[in-house]
């Protein structure tokens, strides 16, 4: 960020001008190689986030060998420990499955149920990494999402998002799980309501 220049108005600025680059009717040449060292090396953790999404934008509009590139740099982020995994789990389902073999794809399942039972991740990670689970339908994760809907000490966010994510991928017994709940935090029955009604719906 330069001197002088709020963090956040920067990388707002910054964030606007990729969209204008990607925008344009034909690829902007050397933007895809920008934007992967940008997540490789940019110091603004933000910028790094800001990038990969922008990675999975350009993946469609680049030839087979730049997908691959796309692809291996999105998985690398998804197993390191960076404060990326997160998002890059969560953005990888966007991606041509073609691109990630099978042993890659039930690797990332596995990584994303272990961010989601790693209480020590930071909470936008671990959000992220719910959703990338409930989007992966990766029911492995179900005892450490029940954990986190019940934890009160647990930040709100990540109880909603655990709970949204038990609607999808629990089964009978979550319904009463999720009832006895009910009352004791008033902010979690948005989350509540929809996924019992999910769960007495589902096939």
């Amino acid at each position: 960020c330069p001197a002088g220049v709020d963090p956040g108005a920067w990388e707002h600025e910054v964030n606007s001008t990729l969209n204008a680059l990607r925008a344009q009717p034909d690829p902007v040449p050397g933007l895809t190689d920008a934007l992967l060292r940008m997540t490789e090396e940019h110091p603004d953790k933000v910028l790094r986030l800001y990038a990969l999404q922008h990675l999975v934008f350009q993946h469609e509009r680049e030839d087979p060998a730049m997908r691959q590139r796309i692809s291996d740099r999105m998985v690398a982020a998804a197993m390191d420990d960076g404060g990326m995994a997160g998002a890059a789990l969560m953005l990888l389902g966007d991606l041509d499955a073609a691109t990630i073999p099978g042993d890659i794809r039930a690797q990332l399942d596995d990584r994303a149920v272990s961010v989601v039972a790693d209480h020590a991740a930071p909470s936008d990670v671990r959000v992220s990494a719910i959703h990338a689970c409930e989007a992966r339908r990766a029911t492995a994760a179900l005892p450490a999402l029940r954990r986190i809907a019940a934890d009160t000490t647990a930040n709100t966010v990540e109880r909603r998002t655990a709970i949204h994510a038990i609607g999808t991928l629990g089964g009978p017994d979550d319904r009463a799980y999720l009832d006895a709940l009910r009352g004791a935090n008033p902010l979690l029955e948005p989350a509540i309501v929809p996924a019992v009604t999910r769960l007495a719906t589902a096939p």
